[in-house]
């Protein structure tokens, strides 16, 4: 007999589970959802034996979230998380909103990466991840927007003015930036 598990827990037949009590297991449609440890129980009238665990992965199952941050900030970042073991990241810069044809960034290798707040602009950041050296394994994130605004300066307010009740006044910043 037969009953296989998902983190421990028995697995029974229905939506795209087939196979929860039989000697091959069937996800169809794998989602983000399958990301898991699966095992097989398998007992007979001398006992029960356990299998080792497999782990179902190479997907992602947080995307990364774009954001917007002041030039030089400190400690921004851009994460994704993914399920499985093994796992290599390779993050990816672009100027275009694409999850393609943008530049490796090396050494850019885990699940979190911290863009350069230096420059104001927008470059659109992008992972892909595998299992370890398996192409066949491997997922690309979404592309997600990295914004970096331009420090704010306030500049010379106009000279000292005397303006008598009643009157308009008009003061004008000079060497100021940013929005």
């Amino acid at each position: 007999m037969y009953q296989w598990e998902k983190n421990g827990t028995p697995l029974t037949n229905g939506g795209n589970i087939s196979g929860a009590n039989s000697s091959t297991l069937t996800i169809n449609n794998v989602t983000s959802s399958d990301v898991a440890m699966y095992r097989v129980l398998i007992t007979n009238s001398a006992g029960a034996a356990l299998s080792s665990w497999v782990f179902l992965n190479n997907m992602i199952t947080v995307q990364p979230v774009g954001s917007t941050v002041c030039e030089d900030a400190s400690g921004a970042s851009i994460e994704l998380s993914a399920g499985g073991s093994n796992l290599n990241y390779q993050w990816y810069s672009n100027a275009a909103n694409s999850n393609s044809g943008g530049s490796l960034i090396a050494g850019a290798t885990n699940d979190t990466i911290y863009p350069a707040t230096d420059t104001p602009g927008t470059l659109y950041y992008y992972a892909t991840v595998q299992n370890g050296s398996e192409s066949c394994t491997l997922t690309t994130s979404n592309a997600v927007a990295f914004t970096v605004d331009a420090a704010l300066a306030a500049g010379t307010a106009s000279n000292d003015t005397i303006i008598c009740t009643g009157n308009t006044a008009t003061l004008t910043p000079t060497g100021s930036s940013g929005n």
